[in-house]
């Protein structure tokens, strides 16, 4: 096991995860869908999962505590296909989010082509059961503007450059 090794899993161990690398970035995201899926998964009566809500004093910065890596880095190492749905935010989401319908642990925010978004708040360092703790500050997105429809567009494509940006270049 490598100290850069990291591991992702629910409460209940039905999906593990093992990320060869730190996280590219780590922040929490306050976007609209963002809230909204966690919000939708965790209100649920069954919810004894890990929370992927900001570890944040304020409920005005309360969002997504996301960790950013290559999807390249990660291992899926064990996965009950059975304990595992999907959720998106309304009829025209385009995010579907996997989280344990066991425990109700939201996975990844996002699984795209070359990265992927972790539940930072599920993350544990190499021996399988300490919390990781970010090394560099945890920015906060789209705080100010996350229900400010004629700018969550703007800001959307903003964090998806920034993404693209660190896969491609660190």
């Amino acid at each position: 096991m490598s100290s850069n090794e990291h591991h992702l899993k629910c409460k209940c161990s039905a999906f593990e995860a093992v990320f060869n690398t730190p996280p590219r970035m780590v922040f929490n995201c306050q976007c609209h869908s963002c809230v909204a899926a966690i919000a939708a998964i965790e209100s649920k009566e069954s919810f004894n999962g890990t929370s992927m809500k900001c570890n944040t004093p304020s409920e005005e910065n309360s969002g997504a505590a996301i960790a950013i890596y290559k999807s390249n880095n990660v291992t899926v190492t064990k996965c009950d296909e059975s304990k595992v749905a999907f959720v998106k935010v309304g009829e025209d989401g385009k995010i579907a989010r996997p989280y344990c319908t066991e425990c109700g642990t939201v996975l990844f925010n996002v699984w795209a082509p070359n990265w992927c978004a972790a539940n930072l708040n599920a993350l544990t360092t190499s021996d399988g059961t300490t919390p990781y703790e970010p090394t560099k500050e945890v920015m906060n997105v789209n705080c100010k503007s996350s229900f400010d429809k004629t700018k969550i567009q703007i800001l959307n494509i903003i964090l998806y450059l920034l993404v693209c940006y660190l896969s491609l270049y660190h």
